[in-house]
């Protein structure tokens, strides 16, 4: 073949250390193949002939965390108490320190008798 350069077998070994140390090292995959020479085009096409999208030898281990939940109220202050009145297809909810004048008022605008 005159006036073309024979290019070196890369062996599949090879192809895969590449693909394995390129999604193990955080770079960009133009930033692994510029420090490693090899071209984006090469490392593409090596991952879709060695399936490496589907398993690769690198593996991320998933798992399940502990976390602590505390409460969000303090115990130098308890929850509100509250009451929830349902008339119809309406309801009100009042709260423990409501005047109950108001209340009273609110539960008969909304058809209730009060």
């Amino acid at each position: 073949m005159a006036g073309k350069t024979a290019k070196a077998e890369i062996s599949t070994e090879t192809r895969r250390r590449h693909i394995d140390h390129w999604k193990s090292s955080g770079l960009a995959k133009d930033k692994y193949c510029e420090k490693n020479g090899v071209t984006i085009n090469q490392l593409t096409y090596w991952q879709k002939i060695l399936g490496s999208k589907r398993s690769t030898t690198v593996q991320k281990s998933r798992s399940f965390s502990r976390v602590a939940v505390t409460s969000t109220s303090t115990a130098s202050t308890p929850p509100a108490a509250s009451l929830r009145i349902v008339v119809g297809s309406a309801f009100v909810e009042i709260s423990e320190s409501a005047n109950p004048i108001w209340a009273a008022r609110v539960i008969a605008a909304i058809g209730g008798n009060a």
